[in-house]
Formats: structure tokens, sequence, C-alpha cells
């Protein structure tokens, strides 16, 4: 195979995954696509030095999401000071979106810590703590900590909010 065919492969195979990363780490589906998209060119012109590109687009593609997400920011606070905003209001168009859009869990998931949220997602979208610990520049224990306290977090937090349908199902809910 050259080099297209495998990025193609990669692309095909890991762009859909990687726009659910993003989701899983609290970023709306737009944001997410697009962040998505922009790593994924990025990671294409550095095709032939990349070793670990699955993990790579994860480190680039948030990095990229936040900083869409300052520049959209940043441009709703210049047209509000320069009264150029439009009757829409985008921020309320955006939320609806992003509650639409994304599961629940999502939303437990960005009630982490930084950390914690950074480890659990990757550690969700199937990477091990060895894993992680590498690609983040993090010692393993260290990565180890913090999913398990994500996850005893993630369990309280679901049992505090979780939703109304899920207490109904099945008729009874009493564990």
């Amino acid at each position: 195979m050259n080099q297209h065919s495998d990025f193609d492969e990669f692309f095909k195979h890991d762009f859909a995954p990687l726009v659910g990363f993003l989701c899983k780490a609290g970023f709306d589906l737009e944001t997410a696509r697009d962040a998505a998209a922009d790593a994924m060119v990025q990671a294409f012109e550095r095709w032939s030095t990349l070793e670990h590109p699955r993990a790579w687009v994860r480190k680039a593609a948030p990095r990229i999401a936040r900083a869409q997400l300052h520049r959209t920011e940043e441009g709703v606070r210049r047209a509000v000071k320069g009264d150029w905003s439009q009757p829409v209001d985008r921020e309320t168009e955006r939320l609806i979106s992003f509650l639409d859009e994304t599961a629940w869990v999502a939303d437990l998931v960005n009630q982490l810590p930084t950390r914690q949220r950074d480890v659990i997602v990757w550690a969700l979208d199937g990477f091990s703590p060895t894993q992680i610990a590498d690609h983040l520049g993090l010692p393993t224990v260290t990565v180890r900590s913090n999913l398990r306290h994500a996850r005893r977090r993630l369990e309280r937090l679901y049992r505090q909010q979780r939703p109304v349908q899920g207490l109904t199902e099945g008729g009874n809910d009493s564990d």
C-alpha cells in the first residue's frame, strides 16, 4: 500500500470515532466534526513522520477544538461589543444542538476535573493506561489513579443525576 492509501484507510476507520472522542470530551458535534477534520488534515500533512496517528489526532483535535471555541467566543464578544449581533442567538442554537446530539454520558464526563476527563476519554476510546501515559506524557501510576477517581466520580454523578426515564424502565428501580 502506498502512503495515500494508508492514510485513506486510517481516515475512513478513525474519523467518526475521533468525532465521538471529542463529543465525549464535552465538545458539541459541530465543533467536534470541524476539529476532527482539521486534525486529520494536519495528520495527513505529517503522515510520513507519525508513529502513532490515532493517538496523535486525539492530542491535536482537542487543542484545535478549544482554539475554535476561543475564536468563536472572541468573535461573539466583538460582535456584541460592536453591536453586530444578529436576531438569532447563536450560543442558544449551539447549546440546543449540543443537548440534542450529545449523549447524556458526555455531560457526566464533562463534569469531571480536567485531568480525569482527559484520561477517561482516552480510556473510553480504547487506549490502555500505559498508552495514555505515553501519549499524554504522564506517569502510568498517575493515569491509573486519575482513571480510578474518574470512574468513582462518574458512578456517583450517575446515581445523583440519572435521567428520569432510567428510573421507570423495567418497572422497578430498587437496586
